[in-house]
């Protein structure tokens, strides 16, 4: 199946809604600075899951 060609970004109002969602949702925070400095590879906390292999999707 082909990809779809053109990707139509949200208008600036669209925007400040999707923006003022991810503000409220207190079970989802947005990510900051700190927590991707502290982030740490997958692998190296789940090193069997990390490495399985995956099957392909149709």
């Amino acid at each position: 199946m082909p990809r779809k060609p053109d990707f139509i970004m949200p208008t600036d109002e669209e925007d400040a809604r999707i923006n003022q969602g991810i503000t409220l949702d207190e079970d989802n925070p947005e990510l900051n600075e700190r927590d991707f400095l502290q982030a740490v590879p997958a692998s190296a906390l789940v090193p069997d899951l990390a490495f399985q292999q995956r099957v392909p999707a149709p």
